[in-house]
């Protein structure tokens, strides 16, 4: 699982959400897509995280190229965190 956390400028918000709403539209129309969600917090409207599950779970600290185009486009926006997850299994 790969999280991006972004926190904008208030006055950048609208263009951020009509960005991302954009990428998923884009996301949906392809077959191979990773699952994704986009979340905003709820008492600070400038943060958003981004989620990217992938099918893998090999502990692989590679990224997906999702995930670094959306890192690279976010950072026009504010401040991005990116890091990359796998399950701890039993």
């Amino acid at each position: 699982m790969e999280i991006i956390e972004i926190r904008v400028q208030y006055k950048a918000k609208q263009k951020l959400e009509k960005e991302l709403k954009n990428i998923l539209s884009e996301l949906e129309s392809k077959t191979s897509a990773e699952p994704i969600r986009v979340y905003k917090r709820l008492n600070l409207e400038t943060d958003y995280v981004i989620l990217i599950m992938s099918e893998s779970n090999s502990g692989s600290v590679m990224e997906s190229q999702l995930g670094i185009h959306l890192n690279t486009v976010l950072k026009d926006y504010g401040m991005v965190n990116y890091s990359k997850w796998t399950e701890i299994e039993n």
